[in-house]
């Protein structure tokens, strides 16, 4: 299992790019899995009124929506899920993940997945400098970035055009 992060500032294209890579790991047949970190602490994915909207606000500690097709649990916690326990629940319920690729970061005692970063602006880049250890990617708009200056920010990381997304998915395959 390969567990990849992306990080950027909001609107740097992050969804769009684990979006295409989405499409592109399930052409190759592979399971994969999308964490979304939401920085609101409270937030709704269920519609006002609705049943399982309803149970939860009553108060229940969790609330699951099933189908024959689909589910999806909604839970209350304490704090933000530690990687590894989400990990541990997705390896559960879909017995082999090929790929999670996590939007944001979760915290993590142990595992520090490898970090792609995406950046739309040159004044993106001095925020993300304190994970250099961990981007093994930067990905960049052409037209509103300064390649050079990324390369001297992250030197020895692979500098990626988002016009050429190819060269990230092979990154990403050939991941150990």
């Amino acid at each position: 299992m390969k567990i990849i992060s992306f990080v950027g500032w909001s609107k740097s294209g992050k969804t769009a790019i684990i979006e295409w890579l989405v499409r592109e790991l399930k052409r190759r047949e592979l399971r994969v899995v999308v964490v979304k970190h939401i920085h609101k602490p409270i937030f709704e994915v269920d519609r006002k009124g609705k049943d399982t909207w309803r149970l939860f606000n009553a108060g229940a500690d969790a609330v699951m929506g099933v189908s024959s097709r689909r589910f999806y649990l909604l839970s209350r916690t304490q704090n933000t899920l530690p990687l590894e326990k989400l990990c541990g629940v997705l390896e559960w319920i879909y017995n082999k993940v090929d790929f999670i690729l996590i939007e944001g970061r979760i915290p993590s005692k142990h595992r520090r997945p490898p970090v792609v970063l995406i950046v739309r602006e040159d004044r993106e880049i001095e925020e993300f400098e304190k994970l250099k250890e961990q981007i093994v990617a930067v990905v960049y708009w052409e037209d509103s970035v300064d390649r050079k200056r990324i390369a001297r920010a992250f030197k020895g990381k692979y500098i990626i055009s988002v016009k050429q997304k190819e060269q990230l998915l092979e990154l990403l395959l050939n991941l150990r």
